[in-house]
């Protein structure tokens, strides 16, 4: 009975997210990848971030990567809109991250692009890139 009534809930709320299964759909390298699917999202405005992207029917698009400089581990991550269907990408709306960790070690590699990933997600000016988007698919005669 309590089964039935999660069920009807969720159908009526339409919401994946007030069913505790929002998904952020991410794109990218192998290494960031990885490092999602091991730490996941944890940034705060997960639940925001996540319900506003699949309204707009778009994912993340994940780019950066990981390297030694000078002794010390660099992160750069930058996160785009990206459209489901047809991978269009907004010009401009996106979000940069850069950490350093004064040790060089490969073995912070997945904690540190985790980290950057989920600190450029909670930064990101969203609604904008969403707009943007629209006015994207718009121009391009992309229907969502």
């Amino acid at each position: 009975m309590i089964r039935k009534i999660v069920l009807i809930t969720c159908l009526i709320l339409l919401s994946n997210a007030a069913c505790g299964k929002c998904v952020i759909d991410a794109r990218g390298t192998k290494d960031i990848v990885d490092a999602v699917a091991q730490n996941g999202f944890y940034f705060k405005k997960f639940n925001e971030v996540c319900g506003k992207l699949n309204r707009a029917n778009a994912r993340v698009n994940v780019s950066g990567g990981f390297f030694t400089f000078d002794g010390k581990n660099v992160v750069s991550v930058v996160v785009q809109l990206m459209d489901k269907q047809v991978n269009l990408i907004p010009d401009g709306y996106y979000s940069v991250t850069v950490k350093i960790d004064k040790v060089a070690d490969d073995r912070n590699k997945t904690r540190m692009l985790s980290e950057a990933i989920n600190e450029a997600l909670e930064t990101w000016q969203l609604d904008d890139a969403i707009k943007n988007l629209q006015q994207q698919r718009e121009k391009f005669g992309v229907i969502k």
